[in-house]
């Protein structure tokens, strides 16, 4: 649907990255997830923004519970929303074992894939007729904000609410744009994001 967007906002979240800018460890910028959740798993850091999936490597650590060594919170203003992300298994046009493959794709859309797979990941099942009983707590919770939840809002920086180019012209933007946290890169980076979905 075409609209027309305001930087405001977008360089105002830019910003209050920037004011956040002064707690970041050095590596912020090239750390992996892993080396990351690993650092909060070892108490060498405070918070980590991740999607759930984190939940599977925190399950396979021992000593280390939900509730009681973390937790987690949503952003601010996000109330009645889930942010969607998904794992997908492509069929691919030239497919040298097919058979095999329609196999596998009917079986992972099962229930009993859906439990076997996201125990372990730390993610929860799309499908509203798994049971939960094998599931973790957090993901049990997680499995009712998402059922209680007046919008799933796909995420943009996996690609899944907006297309290709739109995303690589967001990426483009980031990296061009800001590379220090400061009200003017912000606001640059802001009107490059406008500016993306126009292009």
């Amino acid at each position: 649907m075409a609209g027309e967007a305001d930087p405001g906002p977008i360089a105002d979240a830019f910003k209050t990255i920037n004011a956040y800018s002064d707690y970041f460890n050095s590596d912020a910028g090239t750390v992996g997830w892993q080396e990351a959740n690993s650092a909060l798993i070892n108490g060498n850091a405070a918070f980590f923004h991740q999607g759930d999936w984190a939940a599977g490597m925190y399950a396979g650590t021992e000593d280390f519970e939900y509730g009681t060594d973390w937790d987690h919170v949503t952003f601010p203003g996000t109330d009645g929303l889930y942010s969607i992300n998904m794992d997908s298994w492509v069929y691919p046009s030239n497919n040298p074992s097919p058979e095999a493959s329609k196999k596998w794709l009917t079986y992972v859309g099962t229930k009993d894939a859906q439990v076997r797979f996201n125990t372990h990941k730390g993610s929860i099942p799309p499908r509203s007729d798994v049971p939960m009983d094998e599931f973790s707590e957090f993901q049990t919770n997680q499995y009712s904000d998402f059922q209680e939840s007046s919008a799933q809002p796909p995420s943009t920086g996996h690609g899944l609410a907006t297309t290709p180019e739109v995303l690589s012209n967001l990426k483009t933007a980031v990296s061009q744009n800001y590379s220090e946290f400061t009200d003017s890169a912000a606001e640059k980076t802001a009107q490059a994001f406008v500016d993306a979905f126009d292009n």
